[in-house]
């Protein structure tokens, strides 16, 4: 039986190399690549036949699994607990460094 999860954590899906389907929100769009590496839905109301549509499309496509789980792998390969920490604390700077700025030319 073909194995497909539908996951809030896609990176995390990534990583146990599972299929999965990922919904349009947060921010996956740092790692997910819609037929690239995951397939991402539209979560919003009266989306559900276009989430059955592409669902059914990938169980019924052995070959694009495989390659899509492929690419999940060589993505989460990429990252790491490290990773995501600096990226985090690199958004907090900028966004520090852009508030004092705003505060500096405020006062001038």
């Amino acid at each position: 039986m073909k194995k497909i999860s539908i996951i809030g954590d896609g990176f995390f899906g990534m990583y146990l190399s599972e299929y999965f389907a990922l919904p349009a929100i947060g921010g996956i769009y740092e790692y997910a690549i819609n037929d690239i590496n995951s397939i991402v839905i539209e979560t919003k109301p009266d989306y559900e036949k276009d989430i059955i549509e592409k669902l059914n499309q990938l169980i019924n496509n052995t070959k694009k699994m495989n390659r899509i789980k492929k690419e999940a792998l060589l993505t989460a390969e990429k990252y790491s607990i490290e990773s995501a920490a600096q990226s985090e604390i690199d958004l907090f700077l900028s966004v520090s460094k852009s508030g004092r700025s705003i505060l500096n030319n405020k006062e001038k």
